[in-house]
């Protein structure tokens, strides 16, 4: 689960070391913070590793509001069926879902259905695409 606020824009590893369980988004990201309501300098390599990428982070990082919302994005793929790549996200506030849905990636048009193009939402979802997709690839290949 990434946090709500984070514009993931560059992978920088595909793990974390020393853990068996792959990151939210498929790899740990560097970005951006638009807490408090504007993109703002990508975060410090600790709050990137513990908030950003994880999510969680209301009484943890300096920038996450106190208003009511979602703690963090969770996004699982739905279907692959080679043409296209169904996604379903959950907004979670305190580890309870607050908001579903569903999305589709059409491989040939390079095109998304079911979520708005310059959102939150929408950058998160292109970087878990990047690596999913990364990481089919390396398992076809062995």
């Amino acid at each position: 689960m990434a946090c709500p606020y984070f514009i993931p824009t560059e992978m920088f590893a595909d793990r974390v070391e020393g853990c068996r369980v792959r990151p939210p988004l498929g790899g740990l990201y560097r970005g951006s913070c638009v807490a408090d309501g504007i993109k703002t300098e990508p975060p410090d390599a600790d709050t990137l590793n513990s908030c950003c990428n994880f999510g969680y982070a209301r009484s943890v990082c300096s920038h996450f509001p106190d208003s009511p919302g979602a703690d963090a994005v969770r996004f699982s793929v739905a279907k692959d069926n080679g043409r296209r790549v169904g996604i379903l996200y959950t907004t979670e506030q305190d580890h309870r879902p607050e908001r579903y849905g569903r999305m589709e990636f059409d491989r040939e048009g390079e095109s998304w259905s079911g979520i708005e193009a310059g959102t939150v939402l929408y950058d998160q979802a292109q970087a878990y695409l990047k690596s999913y997709l990364n990481w089919r690839s390396r398992r076809a290949a062995v």
